[in-house]
């Protein structure tokens, strides 16, 4: 019996047209799918936690797609002035701990706290 490519030379039309639609699903569907996947693995923050009085810390990680260590810290830095927006209060920065790693991407951990706003 004589093999042509993938499959024997005994396959019906019908087998070949079921071959076509594996082929639309592995073209037009799992792109998809792995976008998704691509865009939701990308970055992550740990969200404001307080670990004193009146001081908290944030953490964070982006991709090199998302900016790596620079794009962590722009989301530490805007989530910690959310937090302090929040209370009328302005950000102050205690210590920032910045770390790039070739799997993580760039993370930061933010420690602030927010200061009474100058009037």
């Amino acid at each position: 019996m004589a093999l042509c490519g993938p499959w024997d030379t005994r396959m019906s039309i019908r087998s070949v047209g079921d071959l076509k639609q594996g082929r639309y699903v592995m073209r037009m569907i799992l792109p998809g799918v792995f976008s998704l996947l691509f865009l939701t693995a990308c970055a992550n923050s740990s969200g404001v936690f307080r670990v004193d009085d009146n001081t908290y810390q944030v953490s964070t990680r982006a991709t090199w797609e998302l900016g790596g260590r620079a794009g962590a810290k722009r989301m530490a830095l805007e989530e910690a002035t959310r937090h302090c927006d929040a209370q009328r209060r302005a950000l102050r920065v205690i210590k920032s701990t910045e770390n790039y790693g070739h799997f993580e991407g760039g993370t930061v951990d933010l420690v602030f706290s927010c200061e009474q706003a100058k009037q």
